[in-house]
């Protein structure tokens, strides 16, 4: 579990708190992934060009490149967010890999120095992910297999921008879940089978057209035939949990199925998270529903019942793809309850809670 940088979420002031964190070890004594650094840089070049990493970004990076849908996040200081929390679209994604495969040139135009591309493609730092082979290469923020001759731009949960430039080929790939790259590079590799454009192929393009839609329509999860009779009992209670990783404080449901919903307030000792309560609907019958936390957050949220006494509750973040999963557990007739909490940045914990009042 990434947990420094996750303090570094809840705190109020990233560039001091990445500044007094002790050093490790010397300067280019070893190598960490590390965020903070790429927060500060992202801070510097905002201050050394008067405006914001974005705006500069967009005129020396995005405008020439066609980029025009971004949304970058921010720190409390209102600084671009460094080390992540940049959301492209996937045919955006690419358009920087091509840049990268053309040298840094785009349109006839060099973007990029040559040299700095360069230094991508033939990276010095050992990235220390152990003695098994492949070996993980580092520059100028790409990841690199040397020994597959591929450089990458690696996302949370496996957003990808891989290059690959025996092959002449640009892959961006979004994700969910983290899954061993040198076998997915493989598979990459041994699906390029010419080196020059194949014939059309009307039927595989309807094929792949079919495949795409049907992704983009979302299936139902299997739902209970029947609600338990606990669900009126605990519906509309305010939960008050103790303290969890989550930040979650207090917790409504209502599972009943005429109008399920759910509030959630959390700690507001915790400066990323929102200090009004959130509420919306909540799907029963095996579909999310939507509603909007925020400006430009959008959650999803579905439940089930797993048995008479338990209830899964499924909330995934629209745009960033965070997962978190809550099972609650009631006990005592309905008056108190075991919270399981859980999510795909691995932050894990059980809280127990009492109905309030």
């Amino acid at each position: 579990m990434p947990e420094t940088m996750l303090q570094l979420a809840r705190a109020r002031d990233w560039q001091g708190f990445v500044l007094d964190r002790p050093m490790a070890q010397a300067p280019g004594a070893g190598f960490n992934y590390n965020s903070g650094n790429t927060h500060l840089l992202s801070a510097i070049l905002a201050h050394k060009t008067g405006g914001s990493t974005l705006a500069y970004a967009q005129k020396r990076l995005f405008g020439p490149l066609g980029i025009t849908d971004v949304r970058w996040r921010k720190d409390p200081q209102g600084i671009e967010m460094g080390g992540w929390g940049l959301y492209l679209h996937p045919r955006d994604m690419a358009r920087i890999g091509y840049l990268y495969l053309r040298r840094g040139q785009w349109n006839g135009r060099q973007l990029l120095p040559a040299a700095w591309v360069e230094q991508v493609f033939n990276p010095v730092v050992d990235m220390g992910f152990g003695s098994a082979a492949p070996a993980f290469r580092y520059a100028n923020g790409w990841w690199s297999i040397p020994s597959r001759r591929a450089y990458f731009m690696a996302g949370f949960n496996r957003q990808l921008i891989v290059v690959l430039p025996d092959l002449d080929v640009v892959v961006a790939v979004t994700g969910r879940r983290n899954y061993p790259l040198p076998p997915f590079l493989d598979q990459i590799i041994a699906a390029a089978r010419s080196h020059e454009p194949l014939p059309a192929d009307s039927a595989a393009q309807e094929q792949l057209a079919a495949r795409i839609r049907d992704a983009g329509v979302e299936k139902p999860s299997a739902s209970p035939a029947t609600t338990p009779e606990l669900a009126a009992t605990v519906s509309r209670k305010a939960w008050v949990l103790e303290r969890n990783p989550l930040g979650i404080q207090r917790l409504v449901l209502d599972l009943t199925p005429a109008n399920p919903r759910y509030e959630v307030t959390f700690d507001p000792g915790r400066p990323e998270l929102p200090r009004e309560p959130v509420a919306g609907p909540l799907g029963l019958d095996g579909l999310y529903r939507t509603a909007p936390q925020g400006p430009d957050r959008v959650i999803a949220i579905k439940g089930h019942w797993l048995d008479a006494q338990s209830f899964q509750l499924i909330s995934r973040s629209v745009a960033d793809g965070e997962v978190t999963v809550i099972t609650l557990t009631f006990e005592d007739g309905g008056k108190a309850v075991n919270v399981g909490l859980e999510n795909n940045w691995g932050v894990r914990g059980q809280v127990r809670g009492r109905a309030a009042g």
